[in-house]
């Protein structure tokens, strides 16, 4: 099925997109007070994931973060192998008392790439900047089925209820709808940490890594994936520092947990000369867990990704014109960009992870 669902996806590289709506975009202010009750709501979350150290702080998050169902963990090539993502992920879970959670092998190489993108020079060779190796796991716990394949039988299963969380590159998320074109419009909703939006790159000038690992893939799912999608751009990242005392807080607790996290986020500022100022995957992970909290100001437009571009490949393409719904031929706001997070409740969410 997976080499099925490949084949269908080079067609997109001769399809034409077509215009689908003439509306404008708009910037939504989302600012509320803190609804500690919304934190209460049974979220039941799916993670695409390529466990990177700031992809296990969020997964550690999650793992603890009260009323959610974590339904199982599928990872992808993209900080490291997916074979060491599997590893990774297997330890994250066993330290955070997910063990029932179910951890699969997705896929293992792009469907498009320029480049054989990989971050081992941020993440470390194994991804949690080589200090993790203590943390023994049985490699016979991954799962057997394809992550692709039992991603769509999870969302099938739970019709309408699966918030998707995708913090890696979106390889097997095209791959699934490729498989299942429906699948989409059965996801209670999808939050991405990827992409760029005012064309401010990390990996490369012009490009954020998860876009830029897979940037068909990427525009796949951001044309495709009709359920409602909320996507963490690089620069809502940079624009949202941790607090002054965030860091000693976080890896300060009397346990196992926040020791892991010490041993990580050290030797991580001690190789690169940096502070913990700021976590990717983890705004992403915590507008999965509480959404109406941690938003604070989005926009609503259309975007798509620049696939093949010689410099701009996997750049985020964002519709911004005002009136361009009168003016020009215009695609209809398909995405929600969270520009904007309360960054209190970011850290209430991963110290609970800690405590």
């Amino acid at each position: 099925m997976i080499v099925n669902a490949v084949r269908f996806t080079f067609e997109y590289l001769t399809r034409r997109v077509k215009t689908i709506g003439k509306r404008g975009f708009r910037l939504q202010n989302t600012n509320q007070p803190t609804n500690v009750m919304a934190a209460n709501k049974t979220i039941k979350l799916l993670i695409d994931t390529d466990p990177g150290f700031d992809d296990a702080m969020a997964i550690a998050a999650a793992l603890k973060w009260p009323n959610v169902e974590v339904l199982a963990i599928v990872c992808v090539k993209g900080n490291v192998s997916c074979d060491q993502a599997c590893k990774n992920a297997l330890k994250i879970r066993k330290l955070f008392g997910g063990e029932n959670v179910p951890v699969y092998k997705g896929a293992e190489k792009p469907i498009y790439s320029l480049d054989n993108y990989h971050a081992s020079h941020w993440h470390g060779v194994d991804g949690l900047c080589d200090v993790a190796d203590y943390i023994t796991i049985d490699e016979r716990q991954l799962e057997k089925q394809h992550g692709v394949n039992k991603m769509i039988d999870i969302v099938m299963e739970n019709k309408g209820q699966v918030t998707l969380l995708a913090i890696g590159p979106l390889t097997n998320l095209a791959l699934a709808i490729r498989l299942k074109p429906e699948l989409p419009k059965f996801l209670k909703d999808l939050v991405i940490l990827g992409g760029n939006y005012t064309g401010l790159g990390n990996h490369t000038r012009t490009a954020e890594f998860n876009f830029v690992a897979d940037p068909l893939a990427a525009n796949i799912v951001l044309e495709e994936y009709s359920c409602p999608k909320y996507i963490v751009p690089w620069e809502t990242v940079l624009d949202s520092p941790f607090s002054s005392g965030f860091r000693d807080k976080y890896t300060s607790q009397d346990n196992e947990r926040s020791k892991l996290f010490k041993l990580i986020i050290d030797a991580h500022c001690k190789k690169h000369d940096v502070d913990l100022t700021d976590s990717a995957d983890t705004l992403a992970v915590c507008v999965a867990l509480d959404k109406e909290n941690v938003t604070a100001e989005q926009l609503h437009t259309h975007v798509s990704i620049e696939p093949f571009g010689h410099k701009t490949h996997g750049m985020m393409v964002v519709e911004r014109r005002r009136n361009a719904h009168i003016k020009y031929d215009y695609h209809q706001p398909n995405a929600f960009i969270i520009t904007k997070v309360n960054i209190e409740r970011v850290e209430e969410i991963l110290l609970n992870s800690v405590l």
